[in-house]
């Protein structure tokens, strides 16, 4: 086994951290940070697998970015533009997380991870806190937010006016804070629940709705407390609702809108739906190869030639066809498997990122860093978790064991 440096772990974690930090406060690189980490990042991984060779464990992954990498050149070959094609694969590239995580330990993965949620829960609170306090600052961060690609934040033209503050990021929360609840951190569950809802939007409060009641049937306790948790939580959600309705009308009008039949968000998603299974159905080998990362289509929803919609599920079977969709989603649940098999200490970076794959295909985020990111993390702490139990079984077996590893410390 090759030995590997405590300066080179170090390393390696202040990277991750960096990784993570530059996309929350530059997630649509406005700012040029989110590139310039992106780059010293994949500078370090090229250099450490060229030290420390392919890793056959990673033939999975491997083979995903030769597959999108290949897809979008194919795609440039048949005419799409060659910017909006490799734009639609990028999120391969951060598959070099495997890379530059490897052997940082999985407590750091998941206490980095909280803190970066702590960190954009707080970035939500205050930029809403703001927002509500002097709504002027809305009509200006409306602008900026647009012209870095930070999100949507600003004033909704509804009641007296409620911030609109839903920044690109913002379904990281999800993972946090089912990583926060299993490890029953229920004061920063709380912050980043608080910032969820703050969000207005009703994919992410859906997601963590979906965690809590997740977390009563399979959270950890005895069958007394699991029993108290099934019953009581849906119970304190429902109360909860109301009293938020209670107390906030107008956050809640506009929560509620959303699942009205007139709402024009609702509307726009059936109609991307509709035309993209047309599409489909009118040219059968789209369904089998799809019609390229970076192409267009007519959407009746949209009323105009389109790319990037809000249905990310649809437009992944659309741009790369059964073969793409049918990898994305095996992928995705490999990963999901492997951290289950964990038991407990897999079960809230399963949920988490669970929740998150079923939001991302409410919006263009599901072939984004925005999902991916966390998708490798998991990965990366399902390998370090299982790296770690192996090392401690073979010590307990007095075998040979890496001791420079362990020595770094966790």
């Amino acid at each position: 086994m090759h030995s590997y440096g405590v300066s080179t772990a170090r390393l390696s974690r202040f990277l991750v951290w960096l990784l993570l930090f530059s996309l929350v406060v530059d997630i649509g690189g406005g700012f040029g940070l989110k590139y310039l980490v992106l780059s010293i990042f994949l500078f370090f991984a090229i250099v450490k697998l060229i030290e420390e060779r392919f890793n056959r464990s990673h033939f999975f992954e491997a083979s995903v970015c030769v597959f999108f990498s290949a897809a979008a050149l194919l795609s440039v070959m048949r005419g799409n533009d060659i910017s909006s094609a490799f734009s639609e694969v990028s999120f391969v590239a951060f598959v070099s997380l495997l890379v530059v995580g490897n052997r940082v330990g999985a407590d750091f993965l998941e206490s980095n991870f909280l803190r970066v949620s702590l960190f954009a829960a707080i970035i939500v609170i205050t930029t809403f806190s703001v927002i509500f306090i002097f709504p002027e600052v809305g009509v200006a961060a409306t602008s900026f937010s647009a012209e870095n690609r930070l999100g949507y934040i600003g004033v909704k033209a509804i009641g007296g006016g409620v911030p609109n503050v839903y920044f690109r990021w913002s379904i990281w929360l999800l993972l946090g804070f089912s990583l926060s609840l299993f490890s029953k951190k229920y004061s920063l569950s709380m912050v980043i629940f608080a910032a969820a809802v703050m969000t207005l939007s009703i994919a992410v409060i859906g997601g963590a709705v979906l965690i809590i009641l997740a977390y009563a049937v399979i959270g950890g306790g005895s069958k007394y407390v699991k029993v108290l948790r099934i019953f009581s939580i849906p119970v304190l959600i429902f109360l909860g609702s109301l009293l938020a309705i209670y107390l906030f009308p107008n956050m809640s009008a506009e929560v509620l809108s959303k699942f009205s039949e007139s709402s024009s968000s609702s509307s726009i998603k059936m109609g991307h739906i509709e035309s993209i299974l047309s599409l489909l159905a009118n040219e059968p080998s789209y369904l089998i190869y799809g019609q390229g990362p970076g192409s267009s289509f007519y959407s009746t929803g949209a009323g105009s030639l389109v790319n990037d919609v809000e249905v990310s599920h649809f437009n992944l079977l659309r741009q790369f066809g059964v073969f793409g969709f049918a990898l994305y989603f095996f992928y995705f649940f490999y990963v999901i498997a492997g951290l289950l098999r964990l038991g407990q200490q897999g079960y809230a970076w399963a949920v988490g990122l669970t929740v998150m794959f079923i939001v991302a295909g409410t919006n263009p985020l599901l072939l984004s860093p925005i999902f991916f990111v966390p998708l490798m993390l998991g990965r990366v702490y399902c390998l370090e978790l299982i790296e770690a139990k192996n090392y401690e079984r073979a010590k307990s077996r007095g075998s040979d064991v890496d001791v420079q590893w362990m020595s770094i410390p966790r």
